[in-house]
């Protein structure tokens, strides 16, 4: 048998010597502005399965009434006193 010099024989290959390790998940960012999202797993047959997910972000602007952009900058007094300016989500229904 001959053997190319620069080539790695699969066998001597430390990385693939656990059959159930899955490689990590990687996230690349595209020209375009979108994400992809490569993730393995395990199906119920047992066997590897490769997902890829492509993810657009959009920025949603909401035009609020002057007045109420005002009233969020404002100073909180009573319970709230001391709190970061602007709605608190935990506290506002």
């Amino acid at each position: 048998m001959s053997k190319i010099a620069n080539r790695p024989d699969w066998a001597d290959d430390e990385e693939f010597d656990d059959p159930s390790a899955l490689p990590p998940q990687t996230i690349t960012t595209n020209k375009d502005g979108t994400k992809t999202i490569v993730t393995y797993t395990f199906n119920d047959a047992g066997k590897k399965v490769k997902t890829t997910r492509r993810i657009r972000t959009t920025v949603v602007r909401e035009t609020v009434n002057p007045r109420v952009a005002e009233r969020r900058a404002w100073a909180k007094f009573g319970l709230e006193k001391g709190h970061a300016p602007g709605p608190s989500f935990d506290t506002t229904s």
